[in-house]
């Protein structure tokens, strides 16, 4: 038996562990963390790290499957954790953001957000302008700066339970979100999940290319470390809420009909 339900803080460690076991050879990550396995340490932190910020970060909304006793729901040990998703809600003001993801009261002062100020650590394994050219590229897809939308930002699952409908629960509990705050979510995908997204129903609204191309780091003893990336296509998807899709619906036959 499957259960989605929101994170809590105690189980973030355990979350980035999933995170990294997942990732480690995703060919997207390769760009965005080329160094991962050079400093495997940095790699770990830094999950966490982004995991933790995102539990203090009202705009955006983490949640895990595991699985459940049938007999006993309500017994549980980290073990059961066996994916997570994190949704990030972009556009709304402070009062929306509170009514759709209220304050976690386990979350530790030093972590929650003030404006756009985060805690942050050192990460060598990362390429920090390959992220940011890539999520730019998608904003103007998806629409250009100041778009509203519920991002998909990860999808994560042990490797081991992969293609045995937690993915699929995952986005079912992605989509209902995406109908209660009636906005569209949008996501890349990779080459292993794509048809999962696609008989789900959502749908490809543009691609990246990320260029085969070579990176060059000194590792810990002073010595230079080249990295051989491969090309990467990552398509842009989208899931279209029923609230909008009906109200579009009308729209149109208003139209039509003046």
């Amino acid at each position: 038996m499957l259960h989605v339900r929101s994170a809590q803080w105690e189980e973030l460690p355990f979350l980035a562990s999933i995170g990294v076991q997942a990732f480690e050879e995703d060919p997207c990550y390769q760009h965005f963390y080329p160094f991962r396995k050079l400093f495997p340490e940095d790699w770990r932190s830094s999950f966490l790290r982004r995991l933790q910020n995102a539990l203090a970060d009202p705009s955006q909304y983490l949640f895990v499957a595991q699985r459940v006793d049938a007999g006993d729901p309500t017994r549980y040990n980290p073990e059961d954790v066996i994916g997570f998703g994190l949704l990030k809600r972009q556009g709304p003001g402070a009062a929306a953001l509170k009514a759709w993801n209220p304050p976690k009261p386990d979350v530790p002062p030093e972590f929650v957000k003030t404006g756009d100020s985060r805690v942050q650590v050192k990460d060598r394994s990362v390429d920090e302008a390959t992220i940011q050219r890539f999520y730019d590229e998608e904003v103007a897809i998806l629409g250009g700066p100041g778009i509203t939308v519920l991002e998909c930002t990860t999808l994560a699952v042990l490797p081991g339970q992969q293609r045995s409908g937690v993915g699929k629960a995952l986005l079912e509990f992605g989509f209902d979100q995406s109908e209660q705050v009636g906005l569209r979510m949008t996501a890349d995908a990779s080459a292993k999940g794509i048809n999962l997204y696609l008989r789900m129903g959502m749908s490809i609204v543009g691609n990246i290319r990320l260029p085969n191309k070579t990176a060059q780091a000194v590792d810990a003893d002073g010595r230079s470390v080249v990295v051989q990336l491969p090309e990467v296509n990552m398509p842009i998807i989208h899931y279209i809420p029923k609230s909008m899709s009906r109200a579009k619906s009308q729209l149109e036959s208003c139209i039509r009909s003046a």
